[in-house]
């Protein structure tokens, strides 16, 4: 169960999700943002289908990674 998992999960998470995904409704992310207890992002892609964010909008997701990676202090 992801949400269980989320609510113990103690490593940082950046959630991407493209708004026209017809495969995994955006209310599933949405609800596993919100179970995440660790530091964590939601990016929501306009116009990226399932899996498709990065095609959609490299720049965006290339700039909330880099973002994120600095504030948790990870390498980039």
């Amino acid at each position: 169960n992801t949400v269980e998992a989320l609510k113990r999960n103690p490593y940082p998470i950046l959630f991407f999700h493209g708004n026209e995904d017809d495969f995994v409704p955006t209310e599933m992310t949405k609800r596993n943002y919100a179970a995440a207890i660790a530091e964590k992002e939601m990016v929501l892609i306009d116009g990226a289908a399932h899996c498709k964010s990065f095609h959609a909008d490299p720049d965006t997701c290339f700039a909330k990674a880099e973002g994120f990676f600095k504030r948790c202090e990870a390498p980039v």
